[in-house]
């Protein structure tokens, strides 16, 4: 685990040095919303997704530069390479969804958006969406690999972005007619989803063992 996590640490560092964009979109969409209010409640998904997608980003950055063949002649596997990337997925994502939360608490207090009627509950389900769409793309972007599977791209954006806007969809209209559901939801889907993102991992660590460079 001291291996994953030095891997993680050091996928963090680079992120933070050549994705500054993304947490400043991250930021930007989250000031928007808490200006304009529930008009641009939309906006607050994005947090989620991105934060996920920095695990695809990485993903990208080292194929591009050679990183991930490099790390492989050191005292690093391939097992501990691929489940340092599904850590950063863990991590942005949960990332994200605290900071989705944090603002709709900001909301509420300055009468922005009420609590009942904005995504703070959704935050939980959105998370999960993104999170179970990053377990379908992320074995497919290992064994095709990022730079040979452009099409690929468009995929991952379709799928994290239409999951938790999916999540946010249907929570927002079901936390006004059936909250019950909201509930149901906030304890049935971190099983799914954990379920999901371990047969993702293990299908992630096979397909990687096998991978040819």
């Amino acid at each position: 685990m001291k291996k994953i996590w030095a891997l993680v640490q050091g996928d963090w560092l680079n992120l933070w040095r050549s994705s500054k964009v993304i947490f400043g979109m991250i930021l930007l969409y989250e000031v928007i919303y808490l200006l304009a209010g529930e008009g641009w409640i939309f906006l607050s998904v994005l947090s989620v997704a991105l934060g996920g997608m920095l695990s695809y980003t990485s993903l990208g950055y080292d194929e591009r530069s050679g990183w991930n063949r490099f790390i492989l002649t050191t005292a690093y596997s391939r097992k501990d390479y691929v489940l340092g990337k599904y850590l950063v997925a863990l991590m942005g994502t949960i990332g994200g969804g605290v900071v989705l939360a944090l603002v709709g608490l900001i909301a509420d207090l300055t009468g922005k958006v009420p609590l009942e009627s904005g995504l703070v509950l959704m935050a939980g389900p959105m998370a999960c969406g993104t999170l179970i769409s990053l377990s379908i793309v992320l074995p497919l972007a290992f064994y095709f690999g990022i730079e040979k599977a452009r099409l690929l791209n468009m995929l991952v954006i379709f799928l994290i972005f239409a999951g938790a806007g999916g999540m946010a969809g249907v929570g927002g209209s079901a936390m006004e007619e059936f909250p019950s559901l909201i509930t149901g939801l906030n304890f049935i889907l971190p099983v799914v989803t954990v379920c999901l993102l371990l047969l993702s991992g293990f299908l992630s660590v096979r397909i990687y063992q096998k991978r040819q460079f």
